[in-house]
């Protein structure tokens, strides 16, 4: 049970890196020197911008967002599931 556990976190940390350094990329890009640059690097900068305002998240079988947060529902369920069944058997 602690290596299944072990190897769902392993999936959901990076998971929630990712959609956590997303977050300043559109801050990062309006804070950079972009109103001396050139038309065509106004540009990209403005679609990176535009593009990084929708959250980055990883997907699990195309219907769940991997997360911390989905990684905890997770176990904890298990758990409670492993506990009626335990309880069940005595």
């Amino acid at each position: 049970m602690f290596s299944v556990s072990l190897t769902i976190l392993l999936y959901s940390w990076p998971a929630e890196v990712l959609s956590g350094a997303n977050a300043g990329v559109a801050d990062a890009a309006y804070n950079s020197l972009w109103y001396v640059s050139d038309l065509k690097s106004r540009r990209l900068i403005l679609l990176i911008i535009t593009r990084s305002v929708y959250p980055v998240y990883l997907k699990g079988f195309s219907f769940f967002n991997i997360t911390l947060e989905t990684y905890i529902k997770l176990i904890t369920t298990a758990y409670s599931y492993v506990s009626v069944l335990s309880q069940a058997k005595n």
